[in-house]
């Protein structure tokens, strides 16, 4: 028997010392390690042990077996996971030591439990496991460029720094050492002195850190330019490198390297003259000077010139200029003396060179002369000549202007309209530009800045700046035109010459006008066809084209373009090309065996010269962004339309860029037909006659009927019994049963047929808001059947949404679908942020009542929220609260109860409608707001059974087997003490739990996609564990028809090691999806995953013109 103290210590006695012996050393038999350490550098595991001893005694430390998750590790293979110091050592207890210390060095992450030991003197001894948790290192390197350290340009003689940022992105705290390697002291770490060389830690982020964030240190490096004695006449690159390491400066682990490169320039200001400037004038007068300055080096150098205070007047220079190499600069500095401030003074010219802040001082010396001074020295005046600049002209070596296009064209405008394009042009120099933007060649293109008549404008650029420039195009015949768009530039001259720039621009007249004739529309784009008769039936309709050019048409029926086989509606023709002016016959057709009451065509029309230009421009670099839309339902347009003849007449041979595929997509429309078809009636056959019981027998058998039934029908009313549907086990399995739909969207429901026997489904729904497809059939036993779902595009949808449900009626049962219809908005926005959005309970005994937290929080900054929850499927999840008002910015925690009733797992759906107070906002109208869902889930095991006799545990519950291999725990000791009635018992479950761990597993049974815009696509992976010792071969398979794909439908697992197996969800309309993806192995194992996921649409999808 081992026993346990009051204070959580475990001792167990070896020798016959006495158990209160001061010299005993005792430590928790069980110790954890809050702190996450980090891996590939020494760690030091703290662990408090008590003591009574007065005076240093000695002790062993031994260490006995070592886990990483649940896996015990092998002694041999110790040293390749994680090293120790030593795995048996002797260390000095002394009267104020409370901590053991051991160095660790982990060479993998994983959660580590160590079985330490130790031995006091006379052989008392004590043991625990030390638990901690080891992470790799996640470390980033933030620089302006994202891959070296570049200063740019420097200087010689200047100090010049570059930031760099490293972020600690995990939870450990990490130790790091960084070295600059380089032959030279030019960079350092410290501006003052030659530090190359430094160490620091950066500390872990917290638990509740949101992903993406990190603990951030700056550094700065320096260059020292002052430290290279050789100049060049040429600019001169110097490099190093900056070494990151993992520990301490001795340390070996090297997490990288990252390159310093840094461009000394050799230049430097001299004046003329070098050293004095001297002003003599009178009182009251003015004088001038002139200070030759030049630039030696081959760089341009900015200089800010500054002056000290004078008394005796005032100095008036340029405070800014630039310096060209070779060109002398000579700034013109004039004084104009005081009144009253006569005699001699001094002081300094600051003239500062940037880059590089090199100051530069030229002593100033005035001499101010009294008018009676003046008039001794003063000489006979003579008339002179005042010089004066003119403006200059700039001379470059490039155009000034960049642009985005060199080519502009046109498609499809039809003769009198008109159609803008933007170009965009930036001045590429740090001076402004004035540039003459003119049309030549033809008088189809103009200006929008200009009028029609003046083809003119003029631009003037800032440096650096970008304008935008609209050319229109207005065709006035039904030709082909070519013109230009030409770019003067005004006083800039390259090699002392006027020079221009043009940009071709091409226009190509005519456009395709397709309508639909005798059908009936509600606006442009949307038509219906009514056809009173029963498949099979035929139907047609005229399409026309009123424009000048030549159309294309393509058809496709949405409920079987999925399925090519598919024969049962037929489109002919499906496709062709349509003439100016010419008109074609389309024949509907649907077969006996097309079972829905509607059917929706999508009908793609434009002119064909874009959709030719659009097949050549999708080939070109530049294009994948513009090559593919949503709209165009997967539908392939480059293909040829119609006969090669009408192909030949139509080709374009011109220029194209990649920007004209767009043209495609602007030019071309997709109109909607609806055909409602007339509900096919049911069949009826008469039945056979056949011979029965006699009256009395058939009376006799009808009583003995009524006899049984539970309530024996003593007061019957004049309506037939009604089965007692409440203790009939269900015969049919309906995925999903629950719905999320906006109006005009639909969903897939599957149904199954459990029993054992063909049976008869039939189909009840409100028909304002919905549609269902089929409306009834038969399953043969084990069958399953596909229902669309469909939300009527004009049902009135609340702001707060519709719920209702489908009946699925089948012999002596009635099922539901239940369905939620949310408000379709355009930009909808979620007013509650609910935590967590997932709410697992784990694994609760039948019988218990579990209560988890559930927070919500108004995301608005300045309205109050009024919301409501419905809860859907199980009614065993219970909230403390089922609707309030939250304040801006408030947040409530709600407490949901899960007490189950039966074993097995238990899943449900809590829906959250918010809408904001009215009045709590100045902004008067209604708004719709998405729903916030939480998913909430838990397992229900039977309770523990004991033996009543001998008080022993027998057996747990198989749940709670299982989930020992979801969430794993660490060994357990061999034997395990039950303190009852009888005295403690013990049980070997070592075999046991070998037995439970030897099997494949799944690391989570529900999958969870979140929210995912309509079109895109989510990842995430099903981990599966192979606990065996051999090899698996691993089968997948995945429900049809759902919008969750799988890549691999087999997987070969070596022994005891796990596969994360990748699955993709990309809904392709809004809703809550789910589905069952099958596991298993040739051995016999089978599971099943549950993925889920919600489709919405996002805020930023605009709707196109196709």
């Amino acid at each position: 028997m081992t026993p346990t103290t009051a204070s959580g210590y475990t001792e167990v006695q070896v020798g016959s010392d006495s158990l209160h012996h001061s010299s005993v050393l005792h430590m928790s038999d069980s110790f954890n390690i809050d702190q996450v350490l980090s891996s590939h550098c020494w760690q030091v595991l703290k662990i408090p042990v008590v003591h009574a001893a007065m005076q240093q005694f000695k002790a062993v430390m031994k260490i006995t077996s070592i886990w990483i998750g649940s896996v015990e590790i092998p002694p041999e293979y110790w040293n390749q996971i994680l090293s120790m110091s030593s795995t048996e050592s002797v260390i000095n207890i002394g009267p104020a030591t409370d901590v053991l210390e051991l160095r660790v060095f982990a060479r993998r992450e994983g959660a580590f439990a160590i079985n330490l030991g130790l031995i006091s003197p006379g052989g008392h001894t004590s043991s625990g496991i030390v638990r901690f948790q080891i992470e790799e290192p996640i470390l980033r390197l933030l620089t302006r460029n994202g891959h070296t350290v570049d200063f740019g340009t420097v200087v010689h003689k200047a100090s010049s720094s570059a930031q760099v940022m490293l972020v600690n992105g995990g939870s450990a705290n990490l130790n790091l050492s960084l070295e600059i390697i380089s032959d030279s002291d030019l960079f350092s770490f410290s501006e003052d002195k030659a530090e190359k060389t430094t160490q620091f830690v950066i500390p872990g982020c917290a638990k509740t850190s949101v992903q993406g964030e990190g603990i951030m240190k700056e550094l700065k490096i320096w260059a020292i330019t002052n430290t290279i004695n050789k100049k060049h006449v040429e600019p001169c690159v110097y490099t190093g490198q900056l070494e990151i390491k993992l520990g301490a400066k001795d340390s070996k682990v090297v997490l990288g390297k990252v390159q310093i490169i840094l461009r000394v320039c050799f230049s430097g200001l001299v004046m003329k003259p070098s050293n004095m400037l001297e002003f003599t004038c009178g009182e009251g007068k003015k004088c001038s000077q002139r200070l030759e300055i030049t630039c030696e080096g081959n760089q341009p150098l900015d200089v800010e010139a500054s002056m000290e205070t004078n008394t005796k007047g005032t100095f008036i220079f340029d405070k800014k200029f630039k310096v060209f190499p070779g060109v002398s600069k000579f700034l013109a500095i004039e004084f104009v003396s005081r009144p009253g401030y006569t005699g001699n003074d001094s002081s300094n010219l600051n003239l500062k060179m940037l880059p590089g802040g090199i100051s530069y001082k030229v002593e100033i010396r005035t001499k101010v002369l009294s008018k009676q001074q003046e008039s001794i020295f003063a000489t006979n005046a003579s008339p002179g000549l005042k010089l004066g600049l003119l403006a200059a002209e700039e001379s470059i070596d490039r155009f000034p202007v960049d642009a985005n296009k060199n080519l502009m064209n046109w498609f499809a405008v039809a003769v009198g309209e008109q159609e803008a394009q933007q170009i965009s042009l930036r001045n590429y120099y740090n001076f402004p530009v004035t540039l003459n933007v003119m049309i030549r060649d033809t008088d189809e293109f103009y200006l929008k800045e200009a009028t029609e008549s003046d083809t003119n404008t003029m631009l003037s650029f800032k440096p650096h700046e970008t304008k935008t420039c609209a050319v229109v195009y207005r065709p006035k015949t039904t030709k082909p035109v070519k013109g230009k768009l030409v770019l003067k530039p005004a006083n800039i001259k390259i090699g002392g010459k006027i020079f221009k720039a043009s940009i071709t621009l091409q226009g190509h007249p005519g456009a395709a006008a397709i309508k639909l004739i005798d059908l009936k529309s509600t606006d442009e784009a949307k038509f219906f066809l009514d056809i009173d008769q029963e498949p099979p039936v035929s139907r047609q309709f005229k399409i026309e084209n009123s424009g000048t050019a030549t159309g294309f048409v393509k058809i496709v029926c949405l409920e079987t373009m999925s399925h090519s086989e598919d024969s049962s509606v037929t489109i002919s023709p499906s496709e062709f090309l349509l003439k100016s002016g010419d008109s074609k016959l389309i024949y509907l057709t649907f077969g006996a065996e097309y079972t829905s009451l509607e059917a929706n065509l999508a009908i793609f029309c434009g002119t064909e010269l874009v959709r030719h230009v659009y097949t050549r421009a999708r080939k070109l670099p530049g294009s994948v962004r513009l090559s593919g839309s949503r709209a165009l339902l997967g539908l392939d347009f480059t293909k040829p339309i119609g006969d090669g003849d009408d192909q030949d007449n139509i080709t374009f041979t011109g220029d194209i860029t990649f920007e004209d595929a767009s043209h495609f997509y602007n030019k071309s429309q997709k109109l909607q037909v609806r055909v409602s078809l007339k509900e096919k009636q049911a069949d009826f056959h008469s039945l056979g006659v056949e011979e029965t019981m006699s009256a009395s027998r058939l009376e006799t058998t009808a009583m003995a009927a009524i006899g049984n039934v539970k309530n024996k029908w003593d007061q019957l009313t004049a309506s037939p019994p009604t089965p007692d549907c409440s203790t009939i086990s269900r015969i049919l399995h309906i995925l999903p049963q629950n719905l999320s739909l906006t109006a005009g969207t639909e969903s897939i429901v599957k149904i199954i047929n459990k029993s054992s026997d063909t049976l008869h489904w039939d189909l009840n729904w409100p028909a304002e808001m919905l549609d269902c497809s089929p409306p009834a059939g038969q399953l043969a036993r084990g069958g399953q059947a596909i229902i669309l779902v469909s939300a009527k595009a004009d049902a009135a949808v609340g702001a707060q949404g519709w719920r209702g449900r489908v009946e699925v009626f089948s012999e002596q049962t009635v099922d539901y679908i239940n369905v939620v219809m949310k408000p379709k908005t355009v930009n909808i926005k979620c007013l509650l942020e609910a935590s967590p959005s997932v709410l697992d309970f784990g694994l609760v005994s039948q019988g218990n009542n579990e209560k988890k937290v559930l927070s919500l929080t108004n995301k608005s900054q300045e309205a109050m929220v009024q919301w409501k929850a419905f809860p859907n499927g199980s009614d065993i999840f219970e909230l403390s609260q089922y609707a309030g008002i939250l304040n801006p910015t408030q947040t409530v925690n709600l407490a949901v109860s899960f007490k189950p009733a039966h074993a097995g797992p238990v899943s449900a759906v809590v829906d959250i409608i918010s809408q904001i107070v009215k009045g709590s906002l100045k902004e008067g109208g209604e708004s719709q707001y998405l729903t916030t869902s939480v998913e909430m889930k838990g397992v229900a095991v039977a309770p523990i059974q004991l033996e009543g006799q001998n008080n022993v545990v027998k057996v747990k519950s198989v749940a709670a087997a299982e989930a020992g291999t979801i969430n794993p725990k660490l060994k357990e000791p061999a034997t395990v003490s039950v303190p009852v009635n009888g005295g403690p018992k013990q049980v070997d479950e070592s075999r046991q739990q070998r037995q439970a761990k030897a099997v494949l597993s799944l690391e989570s049974d529900s999958i969870s996609f979140g929210s995912v815009p309509v079109g895109r696509s989510q990842i995430s992976k099903v981990t599966v564990k192979n606990k065996t010792g051999q090899s698996q071969m691993i089968y997948l398979s995945l429900e049809p028809g759902s919008p969750f794909i799988i890549i691999h439908d087999k997987v070969e697992m070596k022994s005891q090691s796990f596969s994360k197996i990748p699955v993709y969800f990309r809904p392709t309309c809004s809703g809550r999806f789910g589905a069952h993806l099958k596991i298993s192995s040739d051995t016999g194992w089978s599971t099943l995953a549950t993925l889920h996921g919600t489709g919405v649409i996002a805020e930023e999808t605009a709707a196109l013109n196709v």
